[in-house]
């Protein structure tokens, strides 16, 4: 039980690991849930067609934590579920669980769900009547429950697409829609279950991967995201500067005025002239731009998001835009090991200057950017054509993406050639942070990627990873993107 609790736990902190998943590509308004599905069992998902990899063998020298066994299957953008075997640290990624087998060890299955908060610390929330399937924790001394609960309770519940958590009363109600809309006694936060895999093992809940965001008046199954997010500054000290750039600050930050990201999303949603948030990662402050053209090196680092208007203009057809002189590029291929999925043919869309438009084929993952539709044709493949609408020009010198190519391992590029310099060599007083390290690659023009040491600080700047090497020490390498 401790250990479910503790498992829980993570569900918070998966919304920020989510943000470097799979060069950044980011859902609107989604955060990470973890549901665990099989609790320290010899019970967990069959390999076969549903494995994906091993990327922890497990025993002396080949195991891996739980966190990074997840980051692992943050990091594969096909994974929905992981298993983290117990006494080897043993972790298999598999893209389904419909099947079940019994290992040789025991473990935690665990499958990756996506959250859509659609209110956020309001009044506002789901009507009741036959949109209400059940309230398990009343709310109160000795009959709430925490927000990790509550979330299990929907998860749990295989009719629950919302649930309301309440603020001050812990009280917690599950809905299987939420079209019609009340004001209740108490603020609290609604959050959808955006959808359920199909393959999941019947026993229990499974959600997948949405395009949905939030609305001021949500439906009952979104589709389509209304707003992209680009990030375009993550986790650093470079962000939009103030002046006439700068709405508002609606979280001011610090102990009881501060808020979460979510939060600081959905204020920048609901200010029409919103076009940028930076979210201050120490102190949960919050501020929202109409543009971001001047930068700044702010006080605190945090990350900058910008929000951008997608319009969908063919849904699951064969009509998309003409190739010729309006194709620029066709990022994903499509098939096995060339296709992507439709976030980050859309990151490929927003890291391209010139791309207004973009195509995701359904079968085949993939994907063709377009800087015009004006001239449509008929397509071998059904799939949904996107046009992206840039509410302003955004500060180029710092890179859109980041990608954690190796997590806590001792995995890296190799130096010769590739390595441009170590502005941090590591140890007492000369080691530097991961933002640190971060920001050294940043303002290297040469650097693509850099490899920040885990237990010395160390940091070293490379020019490519084409060849890798067993370093000493172990720690997280990440390749940047820039415009």
């Amino acid at each position: 039980m401790l250990r479910l609790q503790l498992l829980l736990c993570f569900i918070a902190l998966a919304s920020s690991s989510r943000l470097i998943r799979r060069e950044l590509e980011v859902t609107a308004a989604a955060t990470s849930g973890l549901n665990v599905v099989y609790d320290e069992t010899k019970l967990t998902c069959s390999n076969a067609d549903q494995k994906i990899s091993q990327p922890c063998n497990g025993g002396q020298g080949t195991g891996c934590s739980y966190d990074a066994c997840m980051q692992h299957c943050f990091a594969e953008e096909e994974c929905n579920f992981f298993f983290h075997i117990t006494s080897t640290s043993g972790c298999i990624l598999y893209n389904s669980c419909e099947e079940t087998r019994t290992p040789a060890y025991a473990g935690t299955t665990v499958e990756i769900v996506l959250l859509n908060t659609i209110y956020s610390e309001t009044t506002l929330t789901c009507f009741n009547g036959e949109q209400k399937i059940s309230q398990p924790c009343n709310g109160g001394e000795g009959t709430g429950c925490s927000y990790d609960a509550c979330q299990q309770h929907c998860f749990d519940e295989s009719e629950c697409n919302f649930f309301f958590h309440i603020i001050s009363t812990s009280g917690c109600i599950l809905y299987n829609s939420c079209e019609e809309t009340r004001t209740a006694a108490y603020a609290g936060n609604t959050v959808e279950i955006t959808s359920r895999f199909s393959h999941a093992p019947t026993a229990q809940p499974s959600g997948s991967p949405s395009l949905s965001t939030p609305s001021a008046f949500p439906t009952a199954a979104p589709t389509f995201a209304e707003q992209g997010l680009n990030v375009v500054y993550y986790e650093t000290k470079l962000t939009c500067s103030n002046g006439d750039q700068k709405i508002s600050q609606p979280c001011n930050g610090g102990e009881g005025t501060g808020c979460t990201y979510d939060a600081c999303m959905q204020h920048c949603f609901d200010e029409d002239e919103c076009n940028f948030f930076f979210h201050i990662t120490s102190t949960s402050g919050c501020i929202l731009y109409n543009s971001c053209e001047e930068t700044r090196t702010p006080a605190y680092a945090g990350t900058t998001v910008e929000i951008i208007e997608l319009n969908v203009v063919y849904h699951q057809t064969k009509t998309t835009c003409f190739n010729g002189d309006q194709k620029i590029s066709q990022p994903c291929n499509g098939g096995e090991g060339t296709g992507c999925s439709y976030d980050a043919c859309q990151q490929h869309c927003f890291d391209e200057s010139e791309c207004n438009f973009f195509f995701h084929i359904t079968s085949t993952s993939g994907c063709i950017l377009y800087n015009s539709c004006s001239e449509t044709r008929t397509a071998a493949y059904t799939g949904t054509t996107v046009e992206i609408t840039r509410p302003t020009a955004v500060s180029t010198q710092a890179p859109t993406s980041l990608n954690v190519i190796y997590y806590e391992t001792k995995l890296t590029c190799s130096n010769g050639d590739q390595k441009i310099s170590q502005p941090c060599n590591g140890g007492k007083g000369t080691g530097c942070s991961y933002d640190a390290c971060m920001q050294h690659c940043f303002d290297e023009d040469e650097c693509d990627f850099f490899f920040h040491i885990t237990s010395t600080s160390g940091c070293i700047l490379y020019n490519s990873c084409a060849d890798t090497r067993t370093p000493a020490y172990s720690g997280t390498t990440v390749e940047i993107t820039r415009n």
